[in-house]
């Protein structure tokens, strides 16, 4: 089932003034929408990160707001710095990148230069048939990992800045999976002909 979020999107920002005899509190409610800037009302995911700036991945772009303006990220043919396509999927956060999760591909967001490297992940560049077809985590440790459906696992090596596959059962019939906070162990679950839901646990490792 898709979780998106129709409408305008509802920021509620809490404002203390304190005076030497009494607290108040005022909630504050903002009405963002494409009228201030967001590229589309459909929303597919929001995440606020450690400088409270609030990203939200739309079917038609990424939008960074920071409680004044909007700022927007979408694909262009000629920008090899754009984002490698508009609907958003995902939004992780680690070691001060963004990870955004694409129907064609990986993107890592610089949030310091905002510079932005693709991760197309053995696709040669070519949309997948499926919708969700990239599915992100992020380990204990810090490990990105992306499960591309159909072709299984991989997990992001820093010092080679290229994602490396992982050895997993069944990978090309998994559906989902989640990383426990244990580092590196996996539950995935993929579907068999007769449509039966099989768990499984394994510990990955870099190849």
């Amino acid at each position: 089932m898709r979780n998106i979020l129709y409408a305008q999107l509802f920021f509620i920002l809490i404002i203390a003034f304190v005076t030497s005899t009494k607290s108040y509190a005022f909630n504050v409610a903002k009405h963002i929408s494409n009228v201030n800037g967001l590229t589309n009302n459909s929303v597919n995911c929001i995440l606020e990160d450690a400088e409270h700036t609030i990203w939200i991945g739309t079917w038609d772009g990424l939008n960074a707001y920071n409680g004044r303006e909007i700022t927007t990220f979408r694909y262009s043919k000629n920008n090899p710095n754009s984002i490698s396509n508009n609907v958003i999927r995902q939004i992780i956060e680690c070691k001060g990148s963004l990870w955004i999760a694409t129907d064609n591909g990986i993107n890592r967001l610089d949030k310091r230069t905002r510079q932005i490297t693709r991760y197309y992940l053995r696709t040669d560049n070519k949309v997948p048939n499926q919708e969700k077809s990239f599915i992100l985590g992020k380990s204990a440790a810090g490990d990105i990992i992306c499960l591309i459906k159909g072709l299984g696992f991989f997990v992001y090596n820093d010092s080679e800045d290229e994602f490396n596959p992982i050895n997993t059962d069944f990978a090309s019939h998994i559906k989902d999976y989640s990383v426990s906070d244990s580092d590196r162990m996996l539950t995935t679950y993929s579907l068999t002909e007769e449509n039966r839901v099989i768990y499984a646990q394994s510990t990955y490792r870099r190849l």
